[in-house]
């Protein structure tokens, strides 16, 4: 019986410090895991911070473009109300003429800013952003579709 008993007391010390042992390992793990949650949404906020300064930038430029289609618009349409008036006062198809030209001409100038809008309203979504939130076999199959 004391056999016994002295076996077992010899094995408890050794089992309580494999269980001290496997407690601190699962700790540093936690702390590890912490760590790297933490950096993954350092990166994520980083992200989505630059994003929306492009995102930010992408509608200044979208708005001056649309004051500057708002202001050719006007003058376009100032150009065919008087193009409208000297053809009702004169004869004279010069002037006329002329005043077509600068409506054309004004029309044509529509064509640039709404290029400019057309290409940076992409930005405003936020793409990348969402792209790095999908779960990454999603992101594998969009990438292999594409």
């Amino acid at each position: 019986m004391e056999t016994t008993e002295g076996a077992s007391t010899i094995q408890q010390p050794e089992a309580l410090d494999d269980r001290v042992a496997h407690a601190a390992t699962a700790l540093d793990d936690a702390v590890e895991f912490t760590h790297e949650l933490r950096a993954a949404l350092h990166d994520q906020l980083l992200l989505l911070s630059n994003e929306a300064q492009l995102a930010a930038r992408s509608l200044t430029t979208i708005v001056a473009a649309a004051i500057g289609i708002g202001v050719l618009l006007v003058t376009s349409w100032l150009g065919l109300v008087a193009a409208g008036t000297y053809a009702m006062i004169g004869l004279g198809l010069e002037p006329i003429v002329s005043m077509l030209i600068g409506v054309t001409l004004n029309l044509i100038a529509l064509l640039v800013p709404y290029e400019m809008i057309r290409r940076k309203r992409r930005n405003l979504g936020f793409p990348v952003t969402l792209r790095t939130l999908q779960p990454a076999s999603q992101r594998r199959s969009e990438t292999k579709a594409a």
